[in-house]
């Protein structure tokens, strides 16, 4: 190799090594990375906030299958099943109410 040519190469070396730590600190990828974070814990918050609405709804889900008590209460409120001795009252909806 020629002097000329390791002087060239040096200097190319040089001109990486000082652009590289320009670009990493003064380039706008560090604020990009702390938006970017800051989505990511927003995220993490919402999927831990979805996981206890889903175990809400399991057990919501559950109880509807198996447990009678609440088989029967949809059953009476959904379909107005009554059993021999129950009397049911239908009430008209208020918006119907109002429109007479």
């Amino acid at each position: 190799m020629s002097p000329g040519s390791k002087i060239a190469l040096a200097l190319f070396v040089l001109g990486i090594l000082t652009y590289l730590p320009y670009h990493a600190f003064r380039h706008d990828s560090s604020q990009e990375y702390l938006r970017l974070a800051g989505e990511v814990e927003e995220m993490r918050a919402g999927n831990d906030q979805m996981r206890s609405e889903n175990e809400v709804l399991r057990r919501r889900i559950d109880a509807s299958r198996n447990d009678p008590r609440v088989m029967e209460r949809q059953a009476r409120e959904r379909l107005m099943l009554a059993k021999p001795d129950e009397l049911i009252l239908v009430f008209p909806e208020q918006d119907a109410v109002g429109e007479n």
